[in-house]
């Protein structure tokens, strides 16, 4: 809860990582522009995926975000970019998460966002519908993890199925956290030889 981050500011939010998501800030883009037109999730973004969609990473100088994952639209199918949570699954099962990040896209529509679902393709959360405009505006959505989850964690960020087919169209994410608790913090920032390293 809030009152218990304030309470816990010093001893808590300054020991260790908060953020459990690799290469969140798209930092580091070792593959360039991938285009995955044929529908299967592939690795573009250091870390991330997407499906029927082109992924680039395009630098922001706006004094708050360096970098964002833009995915455009297609003439068919559902663009999609996502992560998997490399985090064993028994330190989240049961766990109270905040999934957060800065979105928006080249037209006022809505998106998909936070469907999250195990190695065995059970839909541990469904997306919540999210109307976006052309400014960023920060989403966060909190949930509990399964007690009945295997393994991994597929974690889908956005879905352009409800967002339209143009190819003209794009949306933007930017600042990825995934958090225990149920506040959504300031975006951690780490250096590019950590997320490297990750």
């Amino acid at each position: 809860t809030e009152a218990k981050i304030a309470d816990a500011a010093v001893v808590s939010l300054k020991s260790g990582r908060r953020n459990l998501i690799i290469n969140g800030g798209f930092d580091v883009n070792q593959r360039g522009t991938v285009d995955t037109t044929s529908g299967t999730n592939t690795y573009c973004l250091d870390r991330f995926w997407s499906s029927r969609s082109t992924v680039t990473q395009e630098v922001i100088s706006d004094g708050i975000i360096n970098n964002a994952a833009r995915i455009t639209g297609t003439a068919t199918g559902t663009p999609t970019i996502g992560t998997r949570l490399e985090v064993g699954s028994q330190i989240l099962k049961s766990r109270v998460v905040t999934l957060s990040c800065r979105i928006r896209g080249s037209k006022a529509a809505s998106i998909g966002f936070g469907w999250i679902r195990d190695n065995l393709g059970t839909t541990l959360v469904s997306e919540t519908t999210l109307p976006i405009t052309t400014s960023w505006v920060t989403y966060s959505k909190t949930f509990t993890i399964s007690a009945d989850a295997n393994t991994y964690y597929d974690i889908y960020l956005a879905n352009l199925g409800v967002f339209g087919g143009a190819v003209t169209d794009w949306v933007e994410i930017a600042n990825v956290q995934l958090e225990f608790g149920s506040v959504a913090t300031d975006f951690e920032h780490r250096s590019y030889g950590e997320e490297l390293a990750l």
